[in-house]
């Protein structure tokens, strides 16, 4: 299970279906995925799989870090709010929601970034 999860998490794909050669195709419960996997592949199958769930839900005003995993729902449009600033306490960076580029002291500047004034 270890090694057919570890292929899963490498292709970036989290449906684990069993792996019987009748044809079954029912998933894994999530409960005894947690108790076989290593943590650490739980933790990255985790990851892979709350990502598809985000990208599905087609979440509208959804932002993500170029950095990091960070994601966020942003209410003002652009115009109003053209930096994404990042909570993950591992990055914290501060990034242009258009061109993705991170804003700092010592970073070339975007043009709608110019326009703030930054």
């Amino acid at each position: 299970m270890t090694s057919y999860t570890s292929t899963k998490v490498g292709e970036q794909n989290a449906e684990l279906h069993c792996m019987d050669i009748s044809g079954c195709k029912m998933a894994f419960p999530e409960s005894e995925l947690r108790r076989i996997l290593p943590a650490k592949l739980f933790d990255l199958y985790e990851q892979i799989r709350q990502r598809r769930d985000i990208e599905l839900a087609k979440l509208e005003g959804l932002e993500e870090c170029p950095f990091c995993d960070y994601k966020v729902v942003v209410d003002a449009d652009f115009e109003t709010d053209k930096l994404l600033r990042c909570q993950n306490e591992a990055c914290l960076k501060v990034s242009c929601r258009k061109c993705k580029k991170e804003v700092g002291i010592f970073t070339k500047l975007c043009r709608a970034v110019l326009t703030l004034g930054v």
